[in-house]
């Protein structure tokens, strides 16, 4: 391994301190720079123009300007050295990097200054080609996909930008990039194997999915026709357990709901517990993975639709008779809307205030079996069944207030 193996993976991780002028910010997928400049030294009109990724953590990204440079590059030029002295850059990087260097033998420069851009094909193949299909989705070709997320649902450039969007045009063009990449055929065919049909042909927005330590390990597909089912098709061998996790590693409590772009986009409005349930229920290996991860409170906001509410009673029954130390609270939606149409149209401030108002599992469920205890005559076999009810959720409130309270509705 050469020195420079060593050397741009201590710059990347002390990104904001080698490149105070970007003024970077960790990202899902490395990071992302706050100033107003770009990598020419050109102003923007906002920031969020210059990346470093972490699949190739030896080169700055240019959206603007389509290019990059690597960090050998802008540093020396940055920092007034000449780029073809080796003996004077390399010392240079190490310094900023916090390495100290054995001396600099010039019969060795073949060794140390070996380019990371030979080990591409080391590199994870799934963060290549997400990079490649959010550029896809500026090409014309994807005009229909852009209108539908800037139309339909209300979503900017920047907010796109962030969710980390993309478009698949076909899944020939994605293996000719990969190869071109310099992928081998093997990990190529290997990567493809995981995209469906479909994925490519009708289902061409692509939303990556991150793991708890912030890596792609899958794409949720969509299909912009709207009388297509399934609306949504994960690539093969996603990982769900982790997937839940996806951008929230490090919170505590965690709100989920059901749509891949609900969590998305309340994640790039800056609510960054939001998750996605990637199904129809949280499974028992999801919840004791929760749990594992230090998550002890979770607030479910599912849609406003049957499908939301067969979702949110299959979830407190398992939470209540299997994992009953989570604690469980209901934001409950107008019937039919989801929680991009409250962020769309009310702000993210609005969705905030829904979450903060969510009920306690032990109100909810009580609130919940008054009012169906109401709806019916009250027979000797109806008052059974609620007694019973009411003792089988009791059980599973171990939390004195959530008892108090479903006791009190």
């Amino acid at each position: 391994m050469g020195v420079l193996d060593e050397i741009y993976p201590k710059l990347f991780d002390a990104a904001d301190r080698v490149f105070p002028e970007f003024q970077f910010q960790a990202h899902a997928s490395g990071w992302i720079a706050m100033a107003k400049r770009d990598l020419d030294g050109s102003e923007t009109k906002q920031g969020g123009k210059v990346y470093i990724y972490r699949d190739r953590p030896h080169r700055l990204w240019s959206h603007r300007l389509g290019e990059g440079i690597s960090f050998w590059g802008y540093l020396a030029e940055r920092d007034g050295y000449n780029p073809q002295d080796s003996q004077a850059v390399v010392p240079h990087l190490a310094r900023l990097a916090g390495l100290e260097l054995a001396p600099f033998s010039p019969s060795a420069s073949g060794k140390i200054l070996g380019h990371p851009g030979n080990q591409r094909s080391q590199q994870p193949i799934l963060q290549s080609a997400s990079r490649w299909m959010q550029q896809a989705l500026q090409s014309p070709e994807a005009e229909a996909v852009r209108s539908y997320l800037t139309q339909q649902r209300g979503y900017g450039s920047d907010d796109i930008e962030r969710m980390q969007l993309g478009f698949l045009p076909s899944q020939q063009a994605l293996e000719a990039h990969l190869l071109a990449d310099g992928y081998t055929t093997d990990r190529v065919q290997a990567c493809l194997t995981r995209f469906s049909q479909p994925i490519g042909r009708t289902h061409k927005l692509i939303i990556p999915v991150h793991s708890r330590r912030r890596q792609i390990i899958g794409f949720c597909c969509r299909t912009i026709i709207p009388t297509l089912e399934p609306k949504y098709l994960n690539t093969k061998g996603l990982d769900k357990t982790a997937a839940l996790f996806g951008y929230a590693f490090g919170c505590e409590q965690l709100v989920i709901v059901e749509g891949v772009l609900d969590a998305a986009i309340a994640q790039a409005r800056g609510m960054t517990q939001v998750i996605a349930l990637h199904g129809s229920s949280l499974s028992l290996a999801q919840l004791k993975q929760l749990q594992g991860e230090g998550i002890y409170g979770i607030t479910l906001c599912l849609d406003g639709d049957r499908a939301g509410a067969q979702a949110r009673k299959r979830i407190i029954e398992r939470v209540l008779t299997q994992i009953p130390q989570m604690r469980l609270r209901i934001a409950t939606l107008p019937k039919g809307q989801d929680p991009d149409d409250i962020i769309r149209t009310a702000g993210i401030e609005a969705f905030q205030k829904r979450i903060d108002r969510a009920e306690g599992i032990g109100a909810y469920c009580g609130r919940r079996l008054a009012e169906q205890m109401r709806s019916k005559p009250l027979t000797a076999e109806v008052r059974d069944r609620f007694l019973e009810r009411c003792a089988k959720i009791e059980r599973g409130l171990i939390y004195p207030p959530d008892r108090y309270d479903f006791q009190r509705q």
